[in-house]
């Protein structure tokens, strides 16, 4: 994937043999454009806005799309944080969750929020 300088989107990825862009945003949510063409895929990684373009010529156009849900590999936060997450997770400190779109969150057990409060980590 390439990164993208975008409040918006992270990366994208073109697959020209099939038309297809992949994007994945800031969220962690990640979606598949069907049909696009190789044009607007390279007008896309020069605009002045890249979201403005994503919004006003993918979006907005209308074109065929799925949203995927990344594989734990895929995943930015466990790419970063996985270790430290299955750490936590042996620990009983956190749980992953899944909710109902397939979306994956770490949520933290109230013993190690208190240990984060004793820390100043959270409030």
């Amino acid at each position: 994937m390439i990164k993208i300088q975008s409040s918006n989107i992270n990366a994208v990825e073109y697959f020209p043999e099939k038309e297809q862009l992949d994007i994945l945003f800031h969220s962690g949510e990640k979606y598949r454009y069907f049909e696009i063409p190789r044009g607007i895929y390279e007008m896309l990684l020069v605009a002045p806005s890249v979201g403005k373009f994503f919004d006003t010529y993918i979006k907005k156009a209308e074109y065929k799309f799925e949203k995927s849900v990344p594989k734990v590999s895929e995943d930015p936060v466990m790419k970063e944080f996985g270790d430290v997450i299955k750490l936590l997770e042996e620990k009983g400190l956190v749980n992953r969750e899944q909710d109902e779109s397939g979306n994956t969150r770490v949520v933290c057990n109230s013993k190690f929020l208190e240990m984060l409060k004793t820390l100043k980590v959270a409030e």
